[in-house]
């Protein structure tokens, strides 16, 4: 099986460093498109699939996919920040938009995102659709829980955490928070996770405290409270 597999023309595949890449594979099947992939990706049973022209996909330094599918079409961006791990599922970006997820985010198996419905739903009254494609913004230091689906035009703060089998359709401009339900409403607010369970306080959470972003919103915050 090859790795890449380039149907078009003037398509730029950019690889700096996979430290595994068993099972997986690229498929650009359009023109013009670009795919980015930085230092210290592990990118394992993993595809990314691409269809149209000028699609932007990037995997920066030091993220890890594994059973992860990609796909773009049609002048669509996905945008991976870097230290971000993603376990068994679908980004899905159609329609010129734009999917963009932050550092150091940690999303569990079973997720879903999608920017687009791809098929139209009409408004019979006026003949218009009424469910375009719609971006997704999705912060630093965002955990997304099992089976969680995070749909068009969901924007999610730095420091959110999303309970398992969450349906997200909206924006939200909190930090700091957990989210959960259909729809995805906030259940809990002034909590923040972390990655090791050796941490038995928030202070030991290496992380956080290397994380300008985190001390300054952590400030912000209880000056506020």
């Amino acid at each position: 099986m090859s790795f890449i597999i380039d149907k078009g023309r003037n398509n730029k595949i950019i690889i700096k460093e996979i430290f595994s890449k068993m099972g997986s594979q690229i498929i650009v099947e359009g023109d013009n498109n670009l795919i980015t992939i930085e230092n210290n990706v592990m990118f394992r049973n993993s595809k990314i699939s691409i269809l149209g022209n000028n699609n932007i996909c990037l995997l920066s330094k030091d993220s890890q996919f594994k059973n992860s599918v990609l796909t773009l079409r049609n002048s669509s961006s996905i945008y991976i920040g870097k230290q971000t791990t993603l376990a068994r599922g679908e980004i899905f970006a159609a329609e010129s938009s734009c999917i963009k997820i932050g550092d150091n985010c940690m999303i569990a198996k079973g997720y879903e995102i999608r920017s687009s419905d791809v098929h139209p739903i009409w408004d019979i009254n006026n003949g218009k659709r009424i469910n375009n494609s719609e971006n997704i913004l999705i912060g630093n230091h965002v955990w997304l829980a099992k089976d969680t689906m995070i749909m068009k035009g969901t924007e999610l703060q730095s420091f959110t955490t999303v309970a398992a089998r969450a349906v997200v359709t909206s924006k939200f401009n909190k930090k700091f928070i957990i989210i959960g339900g259909v729809p995805a409403k906030i259940i809990k607010s002034n909590v923040v996770w972390g990655r090791s369970v050796s941490s038995k306080t928030i202070n030991q959470d290496k992380y956080l405290y290397s994380s300008q972003e985190f001390i300054d919103s952590s400030k912000e915050y209880t000056t506020q409270k």
